[in-house]
């Protein structure tokens, strides 16, 4: 049995969730990837129940708490769109800690930083700009998760990523009988959700690619809150742009077999390897 999840929120001036493996540049994703909505959900299950730890222990191992909302929920794909983004970048001065880094710390001890300014720089910061704009996300777990976990949360990426429940939030739950199964060569019009390059032979409309950790099962999410974001794990997915709700989504010729959701916000297309695994 799974469990499909669609909510909306509002985002207060947009997000930040910047990419993994960057030096100087830190950009931002364009939508969040599904590791940082889980989180996001995994800080709201927590907090209502009162549990602030941020670690668990997993295998003799102290690792991110998210571990243990995987494990009790068995989440298995989640997704984003938002319509009426806009991807930039600013500098601000930036506190760099001499506790963040063993590095660091070596370098104050050893008076190798003598001043204040020394904890100071320069650095650039993306982040995608969407004032006010419904931001909506699904998430495919084994187990139902209550309604009260999806109106607890408060940000999606960074602290200052900011978001609340849309008014009229009602939290809609489908199941495998509502999916349509697609097979290679079959269209599917109007997909407003990202999704991962390879389930696509031609592509028409407006979109970008980018490159993010994309789970499809329990074990995948294990892995990346345990070990950290591996390589070999990495996808392209395309991100459809969207400037209302009234453009029209994209076009996509299937080269995998996949499955639909159609939503009246559009259409999303999951993986077979999702509800397989």
């Amino acid at each position: 049995m799974v469990y499909i999840h669609f909510a909306k929120y509002i985002l207060h001036w947009g997000f930040s969730v910047r990419t993994p493996f960057m030096s100087g540049a830190q950009l931002s994703y364009r939508v969040p990837p599904p590791t940082t909505i889980v989180g996001a959900l995994a800080h709201a299950y927590f907090a209502k129940q009162g549990n602030r730890r941020e670690v668990s222990l997993h295998n003799g191992k102290l690792v991110s708490r998210v571990v243990e909302f995987v494990k009790k929920f068995g989440i298995k794909y989640a997704t984003c769109t938002c319509f009426r983004t806009v991807q930039f970048q600013s500098v601000v001065r930036y506190f760099i800690g001499f506790y963040l880094a063993r590095e660091m710390y070596d370098d104050f001890r050893k008076n190798r930083i003598r001043v204040p300014e020394d904890l100071f720089g320069p650095v650039s910061f993306g982040y995608v700009a969407a004032p006010t704009a419904t931001f909506m996300v699904v998430l495919i777990a084994r187990e139902r998760i209550d309604n009260d976990v999806f109106y607890s949360v408060t940000r999606i990426g960074s602290r200052e990523s900011i978001v609340c429940p849309n008014p009229e939030l009602k939290v809609e739950v489908f199941s495998r009988s509502d999916l349509t199964e697609c097979k290679p060569g079959d269209f599917v019009d109007d997909v407003r959700f990202p999704f991962p390059q390879e389930a696509a032979h031609k592509i028409k409309g407006v979109y970008v690619t980018e490159q993010c950790f994309i789970p499809y099962a329990e074990r995948d999410f294990i892995i990346y809150y345990t070990q950290g974001p591996k390589l070999e794990y990495v996808k392209d997915i395309v991100v459809p742009i969207l400037m209302s709700s009234e453009d029209p989504g994209l076009e996509v010729d299937l080269r995998k077999e996949s499955y639909v959701l159609d939503l009246k916000e559009g259409k999303l297309l999951i993986p077979k390897e999702v509800l397989q695994n």
